[in-house]
């Protein structure tokens, strides 16, 4: 479905066109393929009971484990050896899986609605500060 958006400025108007299924598109992409690196981390880890088995590496799989057990680390900036002392420190809590999943769906979500705003204030002749 695309709409119009009219968009006036005192200069001129400007009209764009918005696909309003493109968010949509966005979150089944990044759902396809956070769940295929949830369930390999899954096999990897005996079903999440062993992540020193899992590379932890890219910030992906980070965000999937962090996001799954609810720690208080940024995926950005954690270690693997600090996400295994959260999870020792916390071994009794079961994965979260929705939150494992949509932790990475929202943040790509996020990153391009960001991308949307910066485009119409740039239209606008504003910048967030």
């Amino acid at each position: 479905m695309e709409d119009e958006i009219e968009i006036n400025t005192e200069e001129e108007t400007e009209t764009a066109e918005v696909d309003a299924s493109t968010i949509h598109k966005i979150a089944h992409s990044a759902m396809l393929q956070i769940i295929s690196r949830y369930l390999t981390i899954s096999e990897e880890t005996n079903a999440f009971q062993d992540l020193s088995k899992s590379a932890l590496v890219s910030r992906e799989d980070k965000l999937i484990i962090i996001g799954g057990f609810h720690f208080s680390l940024n995926a950005g900036t954690a270690t693997k050896e600090e996400i295994l002392e959260e999870r020792n420190r916390q071994a009794a809590i079961l994965i979260d899986t929705e939150n494992a999943i949509t932790s990475g769906v929202y943040e790509q979500i996020r990153a391009y609605s960001t991308s949307l705003v910066d485009k119409l204030f740039k239209i606008w002749g504003l910048y967030p500060t």
